[in-house]
């Protein structure tokens, strides 16, 4: 459980740095995770949906992105030895495929 709190507490302080970073920017991170994730249903298929973003979003996202990116690489990043990286991610992954299944919606690499 140490473990589990300690994860859960990382990614809280995070996100609370880059939400402000974010917000002082004029975009909350939640906007900024609607951005990225907009749909839109297919006209052939109505179950199905495209990701879409306005050019307006591209824009702010070019805008934030490299603040959003840098914020990434300073709280965590830096934070995380080189030889950490490969155990952490093959961790995280597992637990990913372990909660979602064979059909999981995880993205690696």
């Amino acid at each position: 459980m140490k473990t589990w709190r300690a994860l859960q507490w990382a990614h809280t302080v995070i996100l609370r740095k880059l939400e402000r970073e974010l917000e002082a920017e004029g975009l909350p991170l939640s906007w900024f995770d609607v951005l990225i994730h907009l749909r839109e249903r297919t006209a052939a298929d109505r179950r199905g949906a495209y990701a879409v973003i306005t050019p307006q979003g591209v824009a702010e996202l070019d805008r934030v992105w490299p603040l959003h990116l840098a914020g990434i690489q300073t709280y965590f990043g830096t934070n995380v030895h080189d030889e950490d990286i490969p155990l952490l991610y093959r961790a995280l992954s597992r637990v990913i495929a372990g909660v979602e299944g064979p059909g999981s919606t995880y993205a690696a690499d």
